[in-house]
């Protein structure tokens, strides 16, 4: 009779729980996505290196150089930790070209190229160009850290923190170079 009793009783629906899918099985349209994303990330700070390394030789503040080559370094840290999400998602490290990184660097080479070398106009165009570029990777990981976080993968979230610490740690002293350096390109005009 407890036995019929059991039977009878409704069924509650187990809450679906986010599983990571194998590189052989389909995944979800949201995790093509996070992929691709990270993939773009990827492409992105391996790019960036080449650029920082462009604008770190087109430079003439001292402080400016010094955030450049300490980015620089900071840069090839994130893509060294993409590396290390692509193990932890049991994916192969891919890339994929980013339409707005590749942008912003030939952005970047123009203001080197159209700018006098050593004066501050030029420091103050790559500072400019360098807040966009910090911006869109500002953009890129708090929405990868939202993701990440959203599928059970705080792991991943975590490690996206990292990297979204330093960009914003950037563009806050991007911004104070700014405020240095303006009054001596005016100075120049």
């Amino acid at each position: 009779m407890e036995h019929l009793k059991l039977s009878l009783m409704p069924k509650i629906a187990k809450p679906q729980i986010f599983t990571w899918t194998h590189t052989l099985e389909v995944k979800s349209p949201l995790v093509e996505l996070f992929l691709s994303r990270i993939k773009e990330a990827y492409w992105a700070e391996n790019h960036l290196v080449r650029t920082l390394l462009k604008m770190l030789n087109g430079a003439s503040s001292w402080e400016l150089r010094h955030l450049l080559n300490h980015h620089l370094e900071q840069t090839k840290s994130h893509a060294t930790k993409l590396e290390h999400i692509f193990e932890l998602l049991d994916e192969t490290i891919d890339a994929r070209k980013s339409e707005a990184i590749s942008g912003l660097s030939l952005e970047a080479n123009e203001i080197i190229d159209y700018t006098d070398e050593g004066t501050a106009t030029r420091d103050i165009g790559i500072i400019l160009v360098f807040q966009k570029i910090e911006q869109y990777e500002i953009a890129t990981y708090s929405g990868l850290i939202k993701v990440a976080a959203s599928i059970g993968r705080h792991d991943i979230a975590d490690l996206f923190s990292e990297i979204l610490h330093d960009e914003t740690e950037c563009i806050e002293q991007l911004a104070k170079q700014c405020e240095i350096i303006t009054p001596k390109a005016v100075e120049e005009s």
